[in-house]
């Protein structure tokens, strides 16, 4: 069973849609450090799945949905 913030995450994602890091950022406050470790746990078991977008240089953008 998910607790805690990572069940806030699944939540989040059920009213809102396809979020992106710094969207749930804003809205849990957490470092984007623990969130993308949440986001690793919640992929590797199931739950969510990540989409990259590039657009330009730089990092590629991370959603989740």
């Amino acid at each position: 069973m998910i607790t805690g913030s990572k069940k806030e995450i699944l939540d989040l994602l059920k009213r809102s849609g396809i979020l992106s890091i710094d969207d749930v950022t804003d809205h849990m406050g957490l470092a984007k450090t623990t969130l993308r470790e949440h986001f690793l746990q919640l992929e590797r078991d199931g739950y969510i799945e990540r989409k990259y977008e590039r657009s330009g240089p730089g990092q590629p953008a991370c959603s989740i949905n």
